[in-house]
């Protein structure tokens, strides 16, 4: 704001405007408690405070002046309103308040309850029209005929829906919760079951070990049957027995087929007694350092040379390489241990430890209980060291006709195995006898033949697995007849209920 040089005071911006009149105020005495009478803006009574009067009056003449200017703003146009925070002066200045704002929820509120009033009315109107109508028909005799006949409609209408709701059969899901709730029945894989099985047939038969419902067994399809009976005719046609068990291990439900018929088991044999051996050293009868003296009763070619090998060496040749001498070596030293008694606990032919030489006949059946217990036994892995040991060398094997079929059928599957294999006068052998593992799903299989040992009936041997597998969705529900052996139907099952039973389960 420019200054007056030659006074030293501050000159207002309305100095050019025609100066108001000084009014008379009233100035205060400090010293005496008086007010002072003012004659102009300049001259106060009293001279010690003429500054301090002076900036009074100036401030006095300024509020004057922003109080005249409003009231000429307001004068020349009456149609503007004073900005909020004047009226609430004014307001204040009255005694009175201004009214109070709604918020946004408040005005949503009200908003909902005019529709709710406005709904009310609506429906108290259609009421009331229906009811005046229903009044004007009711009025006259053949209106309420009218009524009765289409209260009687109504009744009849809604006791014929019920009945057909009752009536009609389940929806899937209905039908899947069902299936669901009958597919929960606890199965623990049990030797002694299998052992007392009755299945003298020689065909394709189904079967179930579960107790708690023998009453419902698998069904496969025609096509599946079909599958099954050809694959074996192609060794039975070249003369050969065919025995096989097939099992789910988590619902107990199989297909078998000539089970009691011995043959050679060759290799075979060496899966049962590894899981022996590893029984020894669970007990603490042997450790895997021990040493086990060579018998010098050798293959031909062998190269063993030493007068002992370790337990843990000659497992894994024995296991993964089928080496004939390495159960030479082991059998000759710890058949005495506990073999017989062994086989006896899980039900097996105790014939088996009994004939003379290293290897063994035995029939599908008993292949199955020795595989059942060997599957009991490498499911303890997370917490015994040796069943993992086991486990380890039997899904490492160099051959077998099981883990062939799974590629087959295009499974994502682990194997664990042992197999046979022999050509010569008196001991023919294609065999092989597996833990199957799909997602989660434990399955059983062997199979014993006495075909001589070569590649068209190992493939043949490995054709019949493949047959067998390709069943499985048929062994994985106990309500499996329901579904007439249908494969697509059975997967859709199967993603729900592949933790059936109190097994433990051992994965990759």
């Amino acid at each position: 704001m420019p200054r007056n040089t030659t006074l030293g005071v501050r000159i207002s911006p309305s100095a050019n405007r025609k100066r108001r009149q000084p009014s008379r105020s009233r100035g205060y005495d400090r010293d005496t408690g008086r007010d002072l009478v003012r004659s102009s803006n300049r001259d106060l009574v009293r001279d010690d405070s003429h500054d301090h009067g002076r900036d009074h009056a100036r401030g006095r003449n300024r509020d004057s002046e922003r109080t005249v200017n409003r009231s000429r703003r307001h004068t020349h146009n009456q149609d503007n309103f004073p900005p909020a925070q004047d009226n609430r002066h004014a307001n204040k200045s009255r005694g009175q308040h201004s009214a109070p704002t709604q918020s946004v929820p408040q005005r949503i509120l009200a908003v909902i309850a005019a529709i709710f009033v406005s709904i009310k009315n609506i429906i108290m109107f259609v009421v009331d029209i229906v009811l005046n109508t229903l009044r004007t028909i009711a009025s006259s005799p053949l209106g309420r005929l009218l009524l009765l006949i289409v209260a009687v409609v109504i009744v009849a209408l809604a006791v014929v829906t019920g009945v057909n709701h009752c009536s009609q059969p389940a929806t899937t899901e209905q039908a899947s919760e069902e299936s669901s709730e009958s597919i929960t029945e606890d199965y623990y894989p049990d030797t002694a079951a299998l052992a007392s099985l009755q299945l003298a047939s020689t065909d394709t038969t189904p079967f179930t070990l579960n107790q708690n419902r023998a009453d419902i067994v698998p069904v496969l399809s025609d096509d599946q049957t079909q599958a099954i009976n050809s694959a074996t005719q192609v060794l039975t046609d070249r003369g050969h027995t065919v025995g096989f068990v097939f099992i789910n291990l988590q619902t107990g439900m199989g297909v078998a087929r000539d089970v009691d018929t011995d043959v050679y088991a060759a290799s075979s044999i060496k899966g049962p007694y590894a899981a022996f051996v590893c029984s020894l050293i669970d007990q603490g009868q042997i450790s895997r350092d021990t040493q086990c003296a060579n018998t010098w009763v050798l293959d031909e070619g062998s190269s063993r040379t030493e007068s002992s090998y370790s337990v843990e060496s000659l497992m894994k040749d024995m296991v993964e390489d089928s080496n004939n001498d390495a159960l030479r070596f082991l059998r000759s030293a710890y058949d005495s241990l506990g073999f017989e008694q062994y086989l006896a606990n899980m039900h097996a032919d105790v014939a088996i430890a009994q004939e003379a030489g290293s290897f063994a006949h035995y029939d599908a059946r008993n292949s199955a209980i020795m595989w059942m217990s060997i599957y009991q036994y490498i499911t303890q892995a997370e917490t015994n060291e040796n069943a993992a040991w086991l486990a380890e060398m039997m899904s490492s094997t160099n051959l077998s006709f099981v883990r062939n079929a799974t590629e087959i059928d295009g499974m994502e599957a682990t194997v664990y195995n042992k197999g046979g294999w022999c050509v010569g006068e008196n001991y023919n052998s294609v065999c092989d006898s597996a833990i199957v593992y799909e997602n989660g799903v434990p399955y059983l299989l062997t199979v014993m033949t006495d075909a001589p040992d070569g590649s068209n009936n190992e493939e043949a041997v490995t054709n019949v697995a493949a047959a067998l597998l390709n069943a499985r969705y048929s062994l994985d529900d106990q309500t499996a007849a329901a579904f007439n052996g249908s494969n697509d139907a059975k997967t859709a099952l199967r993603q729900g209920v592949t933790n059936i039973g109190s097994v433990s389960v051992l994965t990759d």
